[in-house]
């Protein structure tokens, strides 16, 4: 999944430098716990050495991360608070579950004026605002989020702690989702999705100035629209249905055949990731 998101970037990307945070949730890789490990998506297995082998063939920079996440074991997304371990400003963070159809080169101009620039969540596609504090909020996704200055090393220091309160309704919204899912849907377990509601609740407490994406830039989970965004955030549990009816063979079809066909002989022989 990841090989393939750099493939994509580096095809409109070469000059934009690439850091690949790996990160071991208490000395484990994170793809062998939870939810991941019981993923099926018939694909190839890389082990590390020849993931870092073939990043470095690429020139992307590998940062192995050891991280105790605490009561949150298991819950990946809350590994983000290995982010303050990163060096840099301006960051674009972008989840793996990602391809890329175009030149990010322009985001990086948003940073003159906003502290963070994301997508909206799925949930706010759709329409549903959350209460946040004193107003009514679009949620963000969290995937994919450009981060001004040292902002992203800021957030990694607070997401475990605003995910710990979340999930055990400490917090007002954590007792919100909690509250739906009883009387609306006990199997959605919304609050697997508290690291964006942290995200979102960060960036309110804290004042930040925002803006999202718009839709000719980012877009997630599904595509919206004859417009082809520059990022396509597939989010992970949607990957391999897109990877399959877009990539899989050399039968491109639209909106995606523009792309190109990427030689695929040479994907695999990194490490045999495709199918």
């Amino acid at each position: 999944m990841t090989l393939f998101s750099i493939h994509t970037f580096q095809k409109y990307n070469q000059d934009i430098p690439v850091e690949i945070l790996l990160v071991k949730d208490s000395g484990i890789n994170s793809r062998d716990v939870n939810w991941y490990a019981h993923r099926d998506w018939n694909l190839g297995h890389v082990t590390q050495d020849n993931f870092v082998n073939v990043c470095e063939s690429l020139n992307v920079k590998v940062c192995e991360v050891k991280y105790d996440n605490g009561e949150e074991t298991g819950f990946h997304s809350s590994l983000r608070g290995a982010f303050v371990q990163v060096n840099g400003e301006d960051i674009l963070l972008v989840d793996s579950d990602t391809f890329f159809f175009g030149s990010i080169h322009e985001f990086f101009n948003y940073c003159a004026n906003y502290d963070i620039v994301a997508d909206k969540s799925a949930w706010s596609w759709a329409g549903l605002k959350l209460p946040m504090r004193q107003m009514d909020f679009y949620q963000f996704n969290s995937g994919v989020v450009l981060f001004r200055g040292k902002l992203l090393q800021e957030y990694g220091k607070v997401v475990h702690d605003y995910c710990v309160e979340i999930k055990h309704e400490r917090n007002y919204l954590g007792a919100i989702m909690a509250e739906f899912e009883r009387n609306h849907n006990p199997e959605m377990q919304v609050k697997f999705g508290r690291e964006e509601m942290a995200f979102s609740l960060w960036v309110v407490d804290n004042n930040l100035n925002y803006k999202y994406f718009d839709e000719n830039e980012v877009q997630t989970r599904i595509l919206r629209g004859r417009v082809l965004p520059r990022i396509f955030h597939t989010e992970a549990g949607s990957w391999a249905k897109y990877w399959q009816r877009y990539f899989s063979s050399r039968n491109y079809k639209h909106p995606i055949k523009w792309l190109g066909r990427p030689n695929l002989n040479n994907v695999r022989s990194l490490g045999q990731f495709c199918p």
